[in-house]
């Protein structure tokens, strides 16, 4: 049988290391949602109906955090409780009734039209912040549409084949969340970004994912193995013996690499002549720190504070920051933190500060902590 043709993608890197594998398409939900009315007597059933789902899809998430909480990595934990929060938000939770009751109309279609509304108002702001709201919405959605469902169009990411690698539009924290190292080599996506939840528990399980890849175009050519290289952001379908051999060698070395480092991470440091060495992490999401120092960091080096206002669409209150410094200390237990003064304008813009005079003056302070 003659080789087929090696195809090379390249997209973004998103969490480091070498996955080889054969392919598995993950699909959305792909529900049929009924447009018929129900009648006015049944409408009541209807939201009980809804409640029972909701009250399913909370117990499924407290027992994943419950989990997650005795030998998960702690990101994990922190973004579970954000849905959570999400299902216990009386607002969502009033509005889905009251569409319900107003529209006569089932669960599933209520909820996919409130969604589509969020996702409309939220993506047209163009910022990473809120599409990691709404990918954490959709995830709710997701799983309460599974509970509603006879039938869910869920895959068990705990019976897949071993070397699996999961392709798809866009990734669910909780299909990260129930990723199983042991099982799945890699990620692959068409959207997804560096600091979305799904990146951070990637990262967290160690797991390469790239992003910015163009799955529909991937679905049109056959092959049966890939490599994704996690590092440089490469998808290479149909590899040759030689590129297979040299990324299998690759991984090898990684890996062993991983476990001589991981044996030292908490040794320690110092040189040959007695001086003391003390390793010190960069970071600029908050919610990496616990990784970091999992991973033998004494401290934090430098936290580069302009994530705090990049990321979000009004500037934050001074409370706000208070309380993200002090989990941050907390976390450090006497370990050191170095906070970089945010320095924006330029080529660093945000959306709630003007860019003539108010953008440059903030180039111009100066400040030392």
């Amino acid at each position: 049988m003659a080789q087929e043709e090696e195809v090379i993608f390249r997209g973004l890197p998103i969490s480091k290391g070498i996955g080889i594998g054969f392919p598995i398409f993950l699909n959305g939900m792909e529900t049929y949602l009924s447009d018929t009315e129900i009648p006015k007597p049944e409408v009541e059933n209807e939201i009980l109906r809804y409640r029972e789902a909701l009250d399913s899809s909370r117990k499924d998430l407290e027992q994943l955090k419950e989990l997650s909480q005795r030998d998960g990595p702690p990101e994990i934990v922190g973004i579970l409780g954000t849905h959570l929060e999400i299902m216990h938000d009386p607002l969502i939770i009033s509005e889905i009734e009251e569409r319900i009751r107003q529209h006569q109309l089932p669960t599933e279609r209520v909820f996919q039209a409130l969604m589509e509304e969020y996702k409309e108002r939220f993506t047209t702001l163009r910022d990473s912040y809120f599409e990691d709201r709404v990918r954490d919405i959709f995830d709710v959605w997701r799983r309460i549409m599974g509970h509603l469902s006879s039938s869910p169009n869920r895959l068990n990411l705990a019976e897949i084949p071993h070397n699996s690698i999961l392709l798809a539009q866009e990734l669910v924290p909780s299909e990260t969340v129930e990723a199983t190292a042991s099982l799945i080599s890699a990620f692959v996506t068409a959207g997804g970004g560096l600091t979305s939840h799904a990146a951070i528990i990637a990262r967290a399980k160690g797991i390469p994912y790239v992003a910015n890849i163009d799955i529909k175009k991937l679905k049109k050519i056959e092959f049966h193995t890939l490599i994704v290289d996690g590092s440089q952001g490469l998808i290479i379908l149909n590899p040759t013996r030689h590129t297979l051999k040299k990324y299998q060698e690759l991984k090898h070395n990684l890996t062993t690499e991983q476990k001589i480092l991981k044996k030292g991470a908490h040794l320690h440091g110092e040189t040959i002549d007695g001086y003391e060495v003390r390793i010190f992490a960069n970071l600029e999401n908050p919610k990496e720190i616990d990784s970091v120092l999992k991973n033998g960091a004494s401290g934090i080096g430098l936290f580069r504070s302009e994530y705090l206002f990049l990321s979000k669409r009004q500037f934050p209150s001074e409370q706000e920051q208070f309380e993200i410094y002090k989990k941050m200390v907390k976390s450090l237990r006497g370990g050191p933190l170095v906070i970089r003064v945010f320095d924006v304008g330029g080529d660093k813009r945000v959306d709630f500060l003007p860019e003539d005079r108010d953008a440059h003056y903030f180039r111009q302070i100066g400040v030392e902590l």
